[in-house]
């Protein structure tokens, strides 16, 4: 029932119908059979006179639901769900039936990991910043910070030369965009100020029982920061975790010191490889700005449409064909990708191998053109820097699984899909009509 009256994942990346803010007693009025104010209450947040709703029907869907729930039925909601969230850290039967679960049915996994790598991930989770700090400082020299800013530099220029050259943007959206572009707020490695977690009391009672401490500990630290200013010196990863984010209300690019380490970054690789890797890593972030749903916030990360209404209508244009080219993609036996849940991602690949793809040749200006290695030309060695950032083993299960929860495409279909739709890839491999990889011209997209 509540799943019914939730938005789909496709309409969760409408930024418009995503944001509802309106007074607490418009809220309030709304929901009648709930008593928010026990819930405000117990939260702490009495004084807030303003909220985003964000999905704002299903709270008339959720009333229904509760007027036809008995409270009996409602008591074994909240218990399931508690007890579930609990099982990962209770007694072996309650740690076996969740793994059999969410693990075995659910992805295919065939065992559990070990004890030490589950206590090690919770530890990681509770503690992200102190853990981060010992990260740091044996695995991210000075030099590769440098490094780093050296290259966003070169991709932030590459991008806003791919934007100032795009034929289907008018010149009001592309002056726009470059002040955006220009006003991206950059973090590499890890933040400048530490977490406190003085507050969070760790004790030899139970592991739930930490678990739980913590848990709290999470909640009041980001209620702490209700009506108060946005603090953008905050990161929204740790530094030792693989990933890379753009985030729209911050209107900045994040690259953690643990994606500055090889296969993404390698000192030792050569320049091509780099670009490939980490490059598009970059130009994938910056390009989260003028996806589906960044292009719809401004340069401050405010919810703000700065477009002409005929260089968004050409964006959709393109952007649903991207959509469409993906969702014909079959993942397993009859079950196709979900090219709208995944386009933001999707647009995001292709500018950024776009935009490190020039990059890489600005690099290159005025020196000789790199001898090939192993057999590879520098451009092969381009893209095989970024085929390798994808390469996976997986299960059918978790093939079903993700295409339904991931809004990144599966990495299979990062490195084909992607690199159909990009004519210097073609010259690079010298691929021609009947190739597995072709695409006929006029099927190719290319938005950014």
């Amino acid at each position: 029932g509540i799943a019914e009256v939730s938005f789909s994942r496709e309409d969760l990346r409408d930024s418009q119908k995503n944001y509802n803010k309106m007074s607490i007693e418009d809220f309030k009025a709304k929901n009648d059979p709930l008593n928010w104010d026990v819930y405000f209450e117990s939260m702490g947040m009495m004084e807030i006179k303003y909220l985003d709703a964000k999905q704002l029907p299903f709270y008339e869907g959720l009333s229904a639901l509760m007027k036809n729930t008995t409270l009996d039925e409602q008591k074994y909601y909240l218990t399931f769900n508690l007890l579930s969230a609990a099982a990962p850290y209770l007694s072996d039967p309650f740690v076996a039936a969740d793994f059999d679960f969410y693990g075995k049915t659910m992805s295919g996994r065939q065992e559990q990991q070990p004890r030490w790598k589950r206590a090690l991930s919770t530890v990681n989770d509770a503690l992200s910043e102190a853990v981060g700090q010992m990260y740091v400082a044996k695995y991210f020299p000075a030099s590769s910070k440098e490094k780093m800013l050296k290259m966003v530099g070169d991709l932030q220029k590459a991008l806003g030369d791919r934007i100032a050259g795009l034929e289907w943007m008018s010149d009001a959206t592309k002056a726009k965009a470059q002040e955006k572009l220009a006003a991206f707020i950059v973090k590499i490695g890890y933040p400048d100020k530490w977490r406190d977690y003085s507050g969070l009391e760790i004790k030899n009672d139970s592991y739930w029982a930490n678990v739980r401490r913590s848990n709290i500990f999470e909640v009041n630290y980001m209620l702490a920061d209700v009506d108060k200013p946005v603090d953008k010196a905050r990161w929204g990863m740790s530094p030792q975790t693989v990933n890379a984010y753009y985030n729209p209300t911050t209107n900045e690019i994040c690259f953690p010191a643990a994606i500055l380490q090889p296969p993404f970054f390698n000192p030792a690789a050569d320049d091509a490889v780099n670009y490939g890797a980490i490059g598009v890593v970059i130009g994938h972030e910056m390009t989260h700005g003028f996806d589906d749903q960044g292009r719809n916030y401004d340069k401050e990360g405010n919810l703000n449409d700065w477009w002409t209404a005929e260089d968004a209508a050409l964006f959709t244009q393109r952007a649903d064909r991207l959509a469409q080219q993906y969702s014909d993609i079959i993942v397993v036996d009859s079950v196709h990708a979900n090219g709208r849940f995944t386009l933001g991602e999707n647009i995001a690949d292709q500018g950024g191998l776009m935009v490190a793809h020039l990059a890489y040749l600005n690099s290159l200006e005025g020196k000789e053109t790199p001898a090939p290695i192993d057999g590879f030309t520098n451009e092969q060695r381009f893209y095989l820097g970024y085929a390798n950032l994808w390469a996976q083993n997986i299960r059918p299960e978790e093939i079903l699984r993700l295409t339904k929860i991931d809004p990144h495409s599966l990495g299979k279909w990062r490195v084909n899909a992607a690199l159909r739709n990009i004519d210097p890839f073609y010259t690079a491999f010298d691929i021609k009509e009947g190739d597995p990889m072709y695409m006929l011209p006029a099927d190719r997209v290319v938005i950014w």
